[in-house]
């Protein structure tokens, strides 16, 4: 489980919250069940401390998202006479810290067994094997997956079928309370998928008590409204679900003027209209007997003549759904020869930012299999060990000083979708625009990508961003204002790191950088980090400046496996040996809101995932100096904070792997998932032999 889904805890408790009190202070809508506030007031108390504010709709739906995925991590249990038992005998309800100490537990891949009664949660302490092994990555719902997916045509034949089964197994139970929606249909990635969706296993997002029914005549069994054109809005709603997925497109969106009939007779429309098109389904399948049959159970399920009997029972109408349904879809899988292995399918990004002209970037890059391994290289170090002990340190440490990191490039989008967490937001310390002097934003997209990447590895850093120029062309007018952006940081703002992905073949001749660095440095007696990107020039060009002065450390990009891409520039084979780390197909957030995370190759993405890995290790550092309580650690600590002391410990047999002659891969997955006790020993080597 990853350690932010507390952040998610503390935060979604708060929309949920506000969400059950608006909804039951109003005469509109339904009223949330006294448990769910009840419940809802308690994980409140998690967030004490935490800065009070008000909570956009487009954030509650995004916290709402969250807390769902924590959901599938509990299941409620109870025993034949009612009685809440753990483990070990009668359950006693679980005070707010304690489930928050719960969810910092490291249970591995198991569901971890709790229930909510009466306004208590109860720790059944018991847990039983998961079915799949999830990544820690927001889910995706099906209206997303439609939107921006490309879902290959097994995929959508294993996910119309899955979920006509579904609806036929619960037709008639309170599960069909919550109407099934492209975005209540919801999927995780797993582990042993490369990180891709896929749609084996897709999830219906609901609330804690499972109660979730939408005011209005549409949410019953059988309605014969007069007006309607289809009387069982449950069996409507599936074959809408059905014509969306074969067409792979999303529903149409519901004017909020419709009221609850034009809403969905207008959804009939569509259904229809598209259907109307002889290349529907869009499948590749040849046979036309399928493709019939295909096209026959949807339009079964749109049809009032099937349905729109007043006669049928609940277990009457759920049997005809089998028949017309059910049965010819899974009939179609197996005749079609459909493979699992198939069916999985990764999101797709259509947008292409540009990087500073010094950088070459992947333009049109599609999300494919080495944007999922980045993901997951990314997740590990997300989730590791010692990310998790530097969050215990600073909760019992809070007025220790936090490592901290300055971003120098084009500013960030506050209203990016990844900014959207308190928690991140508290983190951003300090803004400068060393441009015009606004407030933040980013005009080019890069700033914005490059943040969130840092703020992903090192999650309890402070950050401060200093926004140096407006796009890739105004970087070769903005020297000046560099030089201005690191004193800032270094001298006023005292950061540790200073990250800057961005470059050119040649210092110009006024040296203002150089000087501003040389200057931060020397009044710190060395005791800040410089990260810079290399260069994106492949073998016409050495490594560009500011990643080649004396005092900066340059780094590359590589993939996920350690390979060096051939837009880097070579090593100095009469020079020291290199580093480079994670550079191909980085995830990083996007200022798109249809497309809140885009992926990008360059080093200009490898350098703040090399500032953020720094951070860790400073991190670790203080938490064996605090625990050790000597000279000898303090000493530790202070030569990491210098170039010589961090190039040692990155060179580390736990940090780095050396591909070729003088290049080396950094990637601290094995640093940063060890125990406290070795870490303690590699940093206390690498600052010995500094």
């Amino acid at each position: 489980m990853s350690v932010t889904l507390v952040d998610f805890a503390c935060d979604a408790s708060k929309a949920l919250s506000k969400v059950s009190r608006t909804a039951a202070d109003s005469d509109k809508g339904h009223v949330e069940s006294p448990k769910l506030i009840d419940f809802a007031t308690r994980i409140y108390t998690i967030a004490e401390g935490l800065e009070g504010r008000a909570v956009s709709d487009r954030r509650i739906t995004q916290y709402l998202t969250d807390l769902e995925r924590l959901c599938i991590f509990s299941e409620a249990i109870l025993d034949e006479d009612d009685t809440i038992r753990g483990s070990r005998g009668v359950s006693l309800p679980v005070r707010s810290i304690e489930f928050c100490h719960l969810l910092l537990r490291f249970h591995g891949a198991v569901r971890h067994q709790v229930r909510i009664d009466a306004g208590e949660l109860y720790d059944l302490e018991t847990a039983d094997l998961a079915k799949q092994m999830l990544l820690p990555q927001p889910s995706l719902s099906l209206s997303e997956a439609l939107k921006l997916n490309d879902i290959t045509d097994d995929g959508k034949l294993i996910l119309a079928h899955a979920i006509a089964k579904s609806t036929w197994q619960f037709y008639g139970t309170k599960v069909m309370n919550t109407r099934w929606t492209g975005d209540k249909i919801r999927f995780l990635a797993e582990e042993g998928t490369q990180g891709c969706y896929s749609p084996l296993h897709p999830y219906v997002s609901m609330l804690f008590d499972g109660s979730q029914v939408t005011s209005g005549a549409v949410d019953l069994e059988f309605v014969p409204a007069e007006g309607l054109v289809h009387w069982a809005p449950r069996i409507f709603t599936l074959g809408a679900l059905l014509v969306s997925i074969m067409s792979n497109s999303a529903l149409i969106e519901h004017d909020e003027k419709w009221n609850w009939r034009e809403g969905f007779n207008n959804q009939a429309f569509w259904c229809n209209q598209t259907m109307s098109n002889t290349a529907w389904p869009s499948l590749n399948i040849k046979s036309e007997l399928l493709r019939k049959m295909i096209r026959e159970a949807v339009e079964a399920c749109l049809s009032a003549q099937v349905f729109n009997r007043r006669e049928l029972t609940i277990d009457e109408r759920k049997a005809l759904l089998y028949k017309r349904v059910v049965w010819p879809l899974e009939y179609v899988i197996k005749i079609a020869g459909v493979q699992e292995t198939r069916a999985c399918w990764m999101a797709k990004q259509s947008n292409a930012a540009v990087l500073p002209t010094s950088h070459a970037r992947n333009t049109g890059t599609l999300m494919q299999k080495s944007s999922s391994r980045s993901r997951s290289w990314i997740d590990r170090l997300v989730s590791s060990q010692l990310n998790y002990d530097i969050r215990f340190f600073y909760k019992i440490n809070s007025t220790a000083s936090r490592t901290k990191i300055a971003i120098l490039d084009t500013g960030y989008d506050p209203d990016s979708l990844f900014f959207a967490s308190l928690p991140r937001q508290k983190r951003i310390k300090g803004w400068k625009d060393f441009v015009d002097g606004s407030a933040a934003q980013d005009m080019d997209g890069h700033g914005t990508h490059v943040l969130s990447t840092a703020m992903k590895i090192a999650p309890y850093a402070d950050i401060y961003v200093a926004r140096v120029a407006k796009d890739d062309t105004d970087f070769t007018q903005s020297r000046e204002r560099i030089a201005q952006a690191v004193r800032w940081a270094v001298k006023e703002m005292g950061v540790d790191i200073v990250s800057m992905s961005f470059g050119w073949p040649k210092e110009d001749k006024s040296r203002s950088i150089s000087q501003a660095i040389e200057t931060a440095s020397t009044e710190r007696d060395g005791r800040v980090l410089f990260f810079a990107a290399a260069s994106n020039s492949g073998g016409d060009y050495a490594e560009w400046f500011p990643a080649s002065h004396d005092f900066v450390n340059a780094i590359r990009a590589t993939t996920s496996e350690g390979s060096f891409d051939t837009f880097n520039a070579p090593p100095n084979f009469s020079g020291a040996d290199v580093l480079g780390t994670l550079g191909v197909d980085v995830l990083g957030a996007s200022k798109d809101p249809e497309n809140p995370e885009r992926s990008d190759s360059g080093t200009s993405f490898a350098t703040p995932i090399a500032a953020a890995i720094a951070a860790l290790v400073l991190d670790a550092a203080k938490i064996d100096a605090q625990a050790s309580g000597a000279q000898r650690n303090d000493q530790t600590y202070e030569t990491l904070r210098t170039r010589q002391g961090m190039r040692k410990m990155f060179f580390a047999e736990s940090m780095s792997r050396k591909m070729n002659e003088r290049s080396w891969y950094l990637n601290a997955d094995s640093f940063c998932s060890s125990a406290e006790s070795t870490r303690k020993t590699e940093l206390d080597h690498a600052a010995l032999h500094a």
